[in-house]
């Protein structure tokens, strides 16, 4: 499992397996302990893609999140949005740091794809 944090956004990613479930569970909670802050899981969102709907189904319902769909918005930024689209939308909105974590967000999501493939 990898992950994406800017602030208190945080993009996990990794294979849907009831380990990284368990895993993905054990550390938020772990973070919730040390810190003595709350993950709202109401507000967070698991999205699947190529996944089975039954295991969908289940991960919602163990992580007490809701189902998101793709595009997404992470940093303000749609993510799995047309490419053509977003041209026209330009970086003039994105600051200099969110510049930076897309590009970082961006390398890593390649990475971890071409390292599973």
């Amino acid at each position: 499992m990898s992950h994406v944090q800017y602030a208190d956004d945080t993009l996990c990613i990794g294979e849907p397996t009831i380990e990284n479930l368990w895993l993905l569970k054990a550390v938020l909670r772990g973070f919730e302990m040390t810190s003595g802050l709350k993950v709202n899981f109401h507000k967070s969102s698991l999205i699947g893609v190529n996944v089975q709907r039954d295991f969908m189904d289940a991960a919602c319902k163990f992580l007490h999140c809701r189902e998101g769909v793709v595009p997404f918005k992470y940093l303000g930024l749609s993510v799995g949005a047309n490419s053509r689209k977003m041209s026209t939308w330009g970086n003039k909105y994105v600051s200099l740091g969110g510049r930076i974590v897309l590009l970082n967000s961006v390398l890593m999501l390649f990475l971890f794809s071409t390292y599973h493939s």
